[in-house]
């Protein structure tokens, strides 16, 4: 077992507290009401003048330290202590507007990940490439096509599939918001240049998010 004692810890709301933490896990909180039991072999870490608060879920995550993860989808599983020290320790990997077998390769790397330390990517977030060629932003405009259903056929959650994003006024867009959300998917309406009448369209089939263009 390892134990480890935050000690002084400030909670979000102002209160101070001590938080026992055994196998990774919060065990208690102690906020004076009662004294923990602490094991005899717990590390202690005094906190004093830092906030103490839950890790960070980041739902869009394209890289970091270097590496990003549309050009290499299997450095998702290397960038997890680097996110964690910032606080996050789920995230989904972000892949940007590419080809098909760079979806699907995505999609594998996600499956066969190995145990990894710091934040542990939690799914991916297929950021087009149903996206609209006036709203690119920094996708790559040879990379947008539009909704193919067939393509994404295999985007499930099984498959790691948590969000993805598409601009609902594409041709077959409302459609495969209503399948991808069926499957669980969560599908955002973003790099759109739809009117409010296709993003009230767009709601109706089950979109439930969305992003800004960049």
């Amino acid at each position: 077992m390892s134990a480890i004692l935050l000690d002084n810890a400030r909670l979000v709301d102002g209160r101070s507290a001590r938080i026992l933490v055994v196998d990774g896990g919060i065990a208690a909180i102690d906020e004076g009401a009662a004294p923990l039991e602490v094991p005899p072999d717990a590390r202690r870490i005094n906190v004093a003048g830092l906030v103490t608060a839950p890790g960070f879920i980041d739902l869009q995550v394209n890289g970091a330290c270097g590496r990003d993860i549309s050009d290499d989808p299997a450095s998702m599983w290397a960038i997890g202590p680097t996110l964690a020290r910032h606080g996050v320790t789920a995230f989904l990997a972000t892949i940007v507007s590419s080809s098909p077998p760079r979806i699907g390769e995505a999609m594998e790397a996600w499956c066969r990940g190995p145990a990894s330390p710091g934040a542990v990517p939690i799914g991916l977030h297929v950021e087009g490439p149903y996206l609209s060629p006036a709203r690119a932003g920094a996708h790559r405009p040879e990379q947008l096509r539009a909704p193919d259903p067939g393509e994404a056929a295999g985007w499930t959650v099984e498959a790691g599939v948590r969000i993805v994003t598409l601009a609902p006024e594409l041709p077959g867009a409302l459609d495969l918001v209503a399948q991808l959300s069926a499957r669980g998917v969560v599908v955002a309406a973003g790099h759109t240049d739809a009117d409010a009448a296709i993003g009230r369209a767009a709601v109706e089939a089950d979109a439930r998010a969305t992003l800004a263009c960049g």
